[in-house]
Order: C-alpha cells, then sequence, then structure tokens
C-alpha cells in the first residue's frame, strides 16, 4: 500500500465496460487547472489501455497518472474497485468519481483549496444530469485538448441536479480506518459507504453531519438504466439490516470492514472471484406499473433517498 505524498487529491477511476463513455470523464480530470499536484489513479478491467494513453496526452503537467490494468471479471464490484483505488493512491484526500461523469476545469483546484482548508474527512459533490441531447452534442472527447474546455457545461440548461450526491471525497486515513467499501455491495456502495462513514466519523468525534456542496458538480452522461439495478434486491438486504443495527448502536463497530489493504493480491482477488448474480424474477409482462415503480425506487436510493 502506498504511503504518504505531496498529493493532496487522489482520483479513482474504474473502467470495465461502457468506455466510450469513461473516456470523456478521464480526460475531464487530465484537463484540470490545478496548481498544485493530484493524481489520477485509472483502474482498467478491459484492454483500452491505448485509449486511455491517447487521452492523458497534453494533461496538465501537474497531474500525477497511475494506470493499472486487470483481466476483465465476470461481473464488476465496484466496491472491490473503489478498494483498489484506495490501494494505489496517495493523496490525502481520494475522491471516489463515477468514470461517465464530466468535470469542469476548476473542480481538482477548488477541492484541494477546501479541504486543506477545513480538514475535511467525507465530502459529497453535486451531479447535474445531461440529456440524451445534450450528450450526443459532445465533441469526440480527444477534440478537448485545453484546460476549461468542458466549463461551457457550466452554460446548460439543466433539468435534473442531484445535490451532494455524485463524487464521493474521503480523507484516505479515514477511508483505510473503515476498511473500505464493502465487496458484497454490487450496487449503492455509496448508500453504504455513507452510512458506515456517517457513524464511524461521529463514533470518532471526527465529523458530525455529512458536507456536501451544491455548486461544485460534474456532468452526468445520459445512458440507459445499468444491468447492475438487477442486483439491488441484494444489496438493500445488507443495507436496510446494517442501517438499523448502526443506527440502534452509536457505538457499533460494524461500521469497519475487514480489508486487508496490506495485500494488493487479496484485494485484487475479490474482482476475479466476484460472479454474475442471478437476476430475481420478479417481473411479469402484466406489471408494467410496478417495474416502473421499483426502477424509480432504485434511482431514489442512489439519489441518498432513505432505504425503505
Amino acid at each position: 500500500m502506498n504511503g504518504s505524498s505531496n498529493i493532496g487529491l487522489s482520483i479513482a477511476l474504474n473502467v470495465m465496460g461502457r468506455v466510450e463513455l469513461a473516456e470523456y470523464g478521464f480526460r475531464s480530470w487530465m484537463l484540470q487547472d490545478a496548481r498544485e499536484p493530484y493524481e489520477v489513479v485509472l483502474n482498467l478491467f478491459n484492454e483500452d489501455l491505448p485509449k486511455f494513453q491517447k487521452l492523458s496526452e497534453g494533461r496538465n503537467p501537474n497531474c500525477k497518472l497511475v494506470i493499472k490494468t486487470y483481466p476483465k471479471p465476470e461481473y464488476f464490484n465496484i466496491s472491490a474497485a473503489n478498494n483498489l483505488g484506495i490501494y494505489h493512491s496517495t493523496g490525502r484526500h481520494v475522491l471516489f468519481a463515477n468514470s461517465d461523469v464530466i468535470y469542469p476545469s476548476r473542480i481538482a483546484r477548488l477541492l484541494v483549496e477546501d479541504l486543506q482548508r477545513h480538514d475535511i474527512a467525507y465530502f459529497i459533490l453535486t451531479r447535474a444530469n445531461l440529456t440524451e441531447e445534450q450528450s450526443q452534442a459532445l465533441k469526440a472527447p480527444n477534440n478537448y485538448r485545453r484546460a476549461g474546455d468542458f466549463d461551457s457545461l457550466d452554460e446548460l440548461a439543466i433539468a435534473s441536479i442531484w445535490r451532494a450526491d455524485n463524487g464521493w471525497v474521503v480523507r484516505r486515513d479515514v477511508a483505510i480506518a473503515i476498511g473500505g467499501f464493502d465487496p458484497k455491495i454490487l450496487v449503492m456502495e455509496d448508500v453504504d459507504i455513507t452510512d458506515r462513514l456517517g457513524h464511524y466519523l461521529a463514533r470518532k468525534n471526527i465529523q458530525h453531519g455529512i458536507l456536501g456542496s451544491v455548486d461544485l458538480r460534474g456532468y452526468h452522461l445520459y445512458h440507459p438504466t445499468s444491468e447492475l439495478f438487477d442486483t439491488n434486491h441484494e444489496a438493500r438486504q445488507i443495507l436496510t439490516a446494517r442501517r438499523a443495527r448502526l443506527l440502534k448502536d452509536p457505538n457499533s463497530t460494524e461500521d469497519v470492514m475487514p480489508t486487508d489493504f496490506s495485500s494488493h493480491e487479496v484485494l485484487a482477488e475479490e474482482i476475479r472471484k466476484t460472479v454474475r448474480p442471478a437476476k430475481l424474477n420478479r417481473y411479469r409482462q402484466d406489471t408494467g406499473k410496478k417495474v416502473v415503480k421499483r426502477v424509480k425506487r432504485a434511482f431514489d436510493v442512489l439519489r441518498g433517498k432513505r432505504l425503505e
């Protein structure tokens, strides 16, 4: 596991599928206007390394780039991948950013300034959702070449904004102390980490309340619903039960996962051993309204609303 460095912020990205979207998010981190060193850690679970190497050309000289490649697993485990991001990062804070979100050039600079000034342990950015038309109007990612090229997104009329809901910044020592992400959670990992971090930080008297920004935001590219929603019922069962226990006992240590951050092999094995969950056969052809309702509820959970 990497030690400390002069890096204030590490950005952890994970990419397996939907590479055409991830290219935009990755490129936006290459073109930050940061005046101090920052780091981008990219975990690739595919054979598209040349694409990202090409997109890294012309990046901010202050950007330290770390790309790690892994064999494509049977099923993507974002929680386990995020733990690899913690392992490979060296920054004081780690930002877990969805790879299909484009960030304006000011984000790394302003985040580092705020995090250093206030010593924040956990912080969440805002997500602005681009429409299909807005996403399709973008130029090819390699046509964005200078810091500020993506900043025109700030001028768009955004119909859907999820405040303090996407882009999770954790002080790295705290992320390690709680054992990172729970690899049993294949979707809604943001809900889990927020539940556990909120409980842990209060228990240790480090930070009371989850802090978020209403104006530091990334732009989420439009795409159809992911197959990860097929597994949300399993995650909900774990999350609902654990949340109830944590709320009942402020001194519970269940907020900490037994993750071995000293072993890269153990962390990588969590990815390799993840199998494709069986789809839950709960939808019938004559229950269209129920399908819509359940999908909406899944979206609501991802947006930080309460679990029922």
